[in-house]
């Protein structure tokens, strides 16, 4: 094919792939529980479409089946990387460093994974999968802290937070797992901050991890509700934790929609890394909302020895 005609191909394949890319992305979004499903293999289609298409310029193949290849790879790609550009905002005043992580309730490095968490030297540490030996650890290093105490002694699986801070337990509300605490934080600028850790969503009854999984469609319920619970506190309100809720899925806009994500002030990564597989999914299900009249700076995310997560972290406060 003529050099100047390969040109035009191109272009018009990446003109059509972005116009599709859109359109898919708009119509995932509306396709319910059934969307995030199909959001969730994104990473995978988009490396198949890519794999074919090259195998399809290599054996010569139709420049049509080429370009409906590379049309799907920018779809894919779009979806995957809209969700992940910085988010920024302006300087955060009287900000504090917040810090959320899984800690993994078996962690055979329970240790070196708290001492992964304090490296990032947080005013406030969100924990989920908190066990006995890791709030033990971490109740040394804090003046305060409030856990989902039932949990943490009948199952060494609970929800934590530790402050430098003064807290204020509040009423969690129900029907949202027991793996949620609602505390009032008393720092430089107060607010009420919601230390949530999401069941997974899973195909089969139970799942992996028991009760505390749920069907895809019981998953975008929850985060619907929790951003309905927020948005009627009279206060402002952070949003932390372990949510499981990929960045590509309508739960994740639904909470995303009216707040700061304040991980993403750069290029945001991964965050579920529990073997090479989910790697391929690209799973960012970690997160901290910020209102959206408040700023954020130094966001991103880190190891955690002995996890299967990354942590993430942000400085936080009211706009300068």
């Amino acid at each position: 094919m003529p050099l100047s005609r390969v040109k035009w191909v191109c272009m018009v394949v990446f003109v059509v792939g972005v116009v599709l890319g859109l359109t898919g992305w708009w119509l995932i979004a509306r396709l319910g529980s059934f969307g995030d499903m199909i959001a969730l293999a994104l990473p995978m289609i988009g490396l198949g479409a890519l794999t074919v298409g090259v195998w399809c310029i290599v054996t010569h193949r139709p420049w049509t089946i080429v370009a409906g290849f590379a049309s799907l790879f920018i779809v894919a790609a779009i979806a995957v990387v809209v969700p992940r550009l910085p988010d920024t905002t302006g300087p955060p005043t009287d900000a504090i460093t917040l810090v959320a992580t899984n800690l993994l309730y078996d962690n055979p490095a329970i240790e070196r994974g708290v001492a992964s968490a304090m490296a990032q030297h947080p005013d406030v540490l969100v924990v989920s999968e908190l066990n006995q030996d890791a709030d033990r650890l971490l109740s040394a290093e804090f003046p305060y802290r409030l856990v989902t105490e039932r949990s943490l002694q009948r199952e060494n699986y609970a929800e934590g937070v530790y402050s430098t801070f003064p807290l204020e337990e509040l009423d969690a509300p129900t029907g949202l797992d027991d793996q949620m605490l609602r505390v009032r934080v008393t720092g430089p600028a107060p607010f009420i901050l919601y230390a949530v850790h999401l069941p997974r969503p899973t195909f089969g009854a139970g799942g992996p991890n028991g009760s505390h999984s749920v069907s895809f469609a019981q998953n975008r319920f929850d985060a619907r509700r929790l951003d309905s619970l927020a948005a009627a506190e009279g206060e402002p309100v952070v949003i932390a934790g372990d949510l499981n809720l990929s960045d590509r899925t309508s739960g994740y806009t639904t909470l995303h929609s009216d707040r700061i994500d304040a991980v993403r002030t750069r290029w945001a990564t991964t965050s579920y890394v529990g073997g090479f597989i989910w790697t391929l999914f690209a799973l960012r299900i970690d997160h901290i909302f910020i209102p959206k009249d408040w700023c954020a700076a130094s966001g991103g995310s880190f190891e955690i020895v002995g996890s299967d997560h990354e942590g993430v972290r942000s400085s936080i406060g009211p706009c300068a």
